[in-house]
């Protein structure tokens, strides 16, 4: 055999794989969805994490139209979660907002004896009261919260996508990787059941995935030398694209922000192993121009209204500290 030939065989299959894993990354997908739809309908609402106060959130903004100005000596229901960064809850009030929640208050209500995080403990592990208002067809709150549900599931769906394109990102040849990879995040148990839940930790980690595979996309063209490849302006588009992203998961959670000097590392590495510093520098001031347009304003507004760019003080003195030993 040839060389032309093992290169053509080679071709081949790798794109016969390319073809299987197109076809089968649907129906992964598929599966992840429709496990977190079940996990939505059969987990209780409010017996996730914190559920109670990220609905409070929305709620909040659906009825106002505002984002909660936190006062320590005058908690809210939402409690902590309004100290969290907004796009979850923007987008969840969008969804509600023509859902009447008005009762609210006497729908919730949380149970006083709840033994959460004492294991050895027996009975109390539900952290509210539940009655029949909450089975289908819903209305009202339980309709509000299975809507947020579902919401998450779509981006807990964007989060398996970005994992899939990353891996075909960092390994091109090998599609089976990406499908591996996205067929393992999808069905960690874990991820499935707070993709089913009312929570930003799906908003941080969709955006915040997407960001990597931009980032991803950015370092391998940095490599490209061939004429009409990887071309300085779609490189620059590409950088916009990852400041959009950076600035969507750092409105999303603060822990978003940890995407920030990942990418400037990378930007940065890139331009120094391809020779091109200064491009890469040009890239990584439009990432941050475009980082700042999105979700710099949430971190002044912090430093606005406590004089603290995290906002992390306040949260702390509503949700309270531990005691020193």
């Amino acid at each position: 055999m040839t060389m032309y030939e093992r290169d053509t065989a080679k071709a081949d299959q790798v794109k016969g794989a390319s073809a299987h894993a197109r076809w089968l990354f649907p129906a992964v997908l598929g599966c992840f969805v429709c496990l977190a739809v079940l996990y939505s309908v059969v987990n209780p609402i409010f017996e996730s994490p914190d559920e109670v106060q990220h609905f409070y959130y929305v709620r909040h903004i659906a009825r106002t139209w505002a984002l909660a100005v936190q006062d320590p000596e005058q908690v809210a229901l939402y409690r902590q979660e309004g100290s969290q960064p907004p796009l979850y809850y923007l987008l969840g009030a969008a969804l509600m907002a023509s859902i009447n929640t008005e009762d609210a208050e006497k729908v919730i209500r949380e149970n006083p004896h709840v033994n959460l995080g004492v294991p050895q403990a027996f009975g109390n592990k539900n952290t509210v009261v539940h009655t029949q208002a909450e089975q289908f067809p819903y209305r009202g709150v339980p309709l509000a919260v299975h809507l947020l549900r579902l919401m998450s599931v779509g981006l807990g769906a964007v989060t398996v996508c970005a994992t899939y394109a990353l891996g075909r990102e960092i390994f091109p040849a090998r599609p089976s990787v990406a499908l591996l990879a996205a067929t393992f995040n999808a069905f960690l148990p874990q991820f499935v059941f707070m993709s089913a839940s009312v929570n930003n930790d799906v908003a941080v980690a969709a955006t915040g995935s997407w960001a990597v595979v931009i980032l991803a996309r950015l370092l391998r063209l940095g490599f490209i030398r061939r004429l009409g490849e990887g071309s300085v302006e779609r490189r620059s588009h590409l950088a916009a694209l990852l400041g959009v992203l950076v600035g969507l998961a750092a409105l999303s959670k603060l822990s978003g922000l940890s995407v920030a000097p990942l990418a400037a590392a990378g930007l940065l590495w890139r331009g120094w192993r391809a020779g091109r510093l200064g491009e890469a520098l040009r890239c990584g001031l439009r990432a941050l121009v475009a980082a700042l347009v999105v979700g710099g304003w949430w971190y002044a507004r912090n430093w606005l209204l406590y004089g603290d760019w995290l906002g992390l003080q306040t949260m702390l003195d509503v949700v309270g500290r531990r005691e020193a030993f």
